[in-house]
């Protein structure tokens, strides 16, 4: 039996479509934050996880060759939302940090430097609040497209968007991450099974399932190099 994490979210699905009714598989759903505790703890054999988690010395291996999720461009999916009294992103001076991501929150640390904005960051601990409390939500996932129809006097950027922006790489946001090398061999042919179909959400996004490991490394050491500057 191979234990299998993933992401509640549409834009896994097309990554684990074939894994759900595969009786040698037992799959385990989580948020990225709840699959990186599963990890450490030797609770999946690998799991489609968020790619801060194979950065600078980690025990982890990425599965560079593997389908990702990536975006050259929008993502729309991992955004930081500035509430209706901002102006523009200089204006942020108090933004909250989705609890389930810490790649997304490192993403959006990278794009408000960047910027030259100096912004205090709090904990989304009781989950996403859109308040006059705050300036900026960093959200992800499911709920951040929720967020864009439900909120359209928020505005959105686009953290992938910024990225590319920045860097001209693509942003690695997850990848199949794992430790033991000898087990993932057994379990990489289950991974490539999918027919990649995007999910109408991501139809007019910059969204990749598959890129070449050159630009896969590439935007993971660019990423690992900032984080850690």
């Amino acid at each position: 039996m191979f234990r299998i994490g993933t992401v509640p979210y549409h834009v896994a699905e097309p990554l684990t479509k074939g894994l759900v009714d595969n009786k040698n598989v037992e799959l385990h759903i989580a948020p990225p934050s709840e699959l990186a505790q599963l990890l450490k703890e030797d609770k999946v054999d690998c799991a489609l996880a968020s790619s801060i988690l194979c950065l600078n010395q980690s025990e982890y291996f990425f599965w560079a060759d593997g389908p990702v999720i990536a975006s050259i461009g929008k993502i729309r999916s991992v955004l930081l939302m500035l509430n209706p009294k901002c102006n523009s992103i200089e204006d942020v001076k108090v933004w909250a940090a989705d609890p389930h991501s810490k790649t997304g929150r490192e993403l959006a640390k990278i794009v408000l430097e960047k910027n030259n904005v100096d912004a205090r960051m709090v904990e989304a601990k009781d989950g996403i609040k859109f308040n006059d409390e705050l300036d900026a939500i960093q959200i992800i996932g499911d709920p951040a497209l929720n967020a864009l129809r439900e909120k359209p006097q928020w505005q959105a950027i686009d953290l992938g968007e910024e990225w590319h922006k920045i860097t001209n790489l693509p942003f690695i946001f997850a990848g199949w991450i794992f430790k033991d090398a000898e087990k993932f061999k057994e379990i990489a042919p289950l991974l490539e099974i999918g027919d990649y179909e995007i999910h109408n959400d991501y139809r007019e996004s910059g969204l990749s399932y598959k890129l070449d490991a050159s630009q896969v490394e590439l935007g993971l050491q660019k990423f690992a190099e900032w984080i850690s500057s």
